[in-house]
């Protein structure tokens, strides 16, 4: 069995993935941004594996962790000890099990560091939490918990769209934009392989349909924002901010997202550089570019700040926001566990390097702290 480091040497660094991902990897068939992982970590030089919840022997505290091995650009098993960090890069449903929740417990117990959060956010709860933080607060659209028909009766007498959404969701699912017609119908589309767009005749008839789109689903309804366009087309965009190996704040890239043609949402869209795209297709001066670079900086650093102050310290999330006509900055979402997609879209590989160095970096710092 390989043994973990102690003091100052490598760190063993685990790294928590889907029973998909590790059968892929296992048939030399890797996602590439497990692949660019292990390659980062040519630089990080920690001890790093690869493992999913199958792999675990809960009884004996010990993972068949799956590495990749340079010499031979092949992945192999070897026996690891827990980790002293671990790296979770999965939702996988399974990590709700007993099983799990066992793992969890002897992490704990062996005051294992945690390179990033263990599970993603509630939006109800993160929204309670970001609007108590002063400087956030005017980058917060109004949201309400849909408890009821007169929640949407209230938001659609404040607001001619909306936003539903499901509490707790990524990449867009359950994602539903309600618009107001002038017959008093309304319009509503969502993202299901493709996008669907149709009319409910009166705000009973969507209601209904909401609550059986969604089940028992938590629900929020959210003001939408006049988004600024692009060829008729919404676009959003993603900051990137991680924590390097002196625990610093680091905006690693802001890719913009581009939607498809109609679609109420960004995710499986066209992404472009920020600088490039402002310059280009928004006609920005670079001045004007980089004065608008400062102020989204200094909004998601408060962001990241007022989410650390209510969860804990954590080595990456991924802040999603938008601007409106008056060029105003607003909120969207924050992701526990960025998979990272538009900024490999749009970035260069030295960019794309540092997103994957840096949580591996970060690691070492943590493991450093003990």
């Amino acid at each position: 069995m390989v043994n973990a480091e102690s003091g100052n040497h490598a760190p063993l660094i685990g790294v928590l993935i889907s029973a998909a991902q590790s059968h892929n990897l296992l048939k030399q068939r890797p996602h590439r941004r497990l692949l660019a992982l292990a390659k980062a970590n040519l630089t990080a030089e920690t001890c790093l594996y690869f493992f999913s919840l199958k792999h675990i022997d809960i009884n004996k505290r010990v993972i068949y962790g799956i590495i990749y091995d340079h010499d031979t650009n092949k992945w192999e098993v070897n026996l690891y000890p827990y980790p002293s960090v671990l790296y979770k890069r999965s939702d996988d449903t399974k990590y709700k099990s007993k099983k799990y929740e066992a793992f969890k417990h002897q992490l704990n117990e062996l005051e294992v560091r945690y390179i990033n959060y263990q599970s993603g956010f509630s939006k109800w709860e993160l929204y309670n939490q970001l609007i108590k933080c002063q400087a956030l607060r005017q980058y917060l659209p109004e949201t309400r918990l849909l408890s009821s028909i007169d929640d949407l009766k209230v938001m659609l007498e404040n607001h001619d769209v909306l936003y539903v959404k499901a509490s707790r969701g990524r990449r867009g699912e359950n994602i539903i934009r309600i618009a107001k017609q002038p017959n008093g119908a309304f319009k509503y589309s969502y993202f299901k392989d493709r996008v669907h767009v149709r009319t409910a005749r009166c705000v009973n008839s969507m209601y209904n349909y909401l609550t059986r789109f969604f089940g028992l689903k938590e629900i929020i309804i959210q003001q939408a924002i006049d988004l600024l366009k692009m060829n008729g087309s919404f676009y959003d965009l993603r900051a990137e901010i991680q924590r390097d190996g002196n625990g610093k704040l680091t905006i690693v890239g802001v890719p913009v997202r581009l939607a498809r043609k109609n679609s109420p949402i960004t995710t499986h869209a066209d992404s472009y550089t920020f600088d490039y795209f402002f310059n280009t297709y928004m006609n920005l001066s670079s001045e004007e570019t980089n004065v608008l670079k400062n102020k989204v900086i200094s909004f998601v650093r408060d962001v990241y700040e007022c989410v650390e102050k209510n969860y804990g310290p954590t080595g990456e999330l991924g802040i999603d926001f938008a601007l409106d006509h008056q060029w105003r900055l607003w909120y969207i979402e924050t992701n526990s566990q960025s998979a990272k997609v538009s900024l490999m879209k749009a970035y260069d590989k030295q960019t794309i390097k540092q997103a994957f160095l840096n949580p591996l970096e970060y690691g070492k710092y943590l493991h450093n702290q003990t």
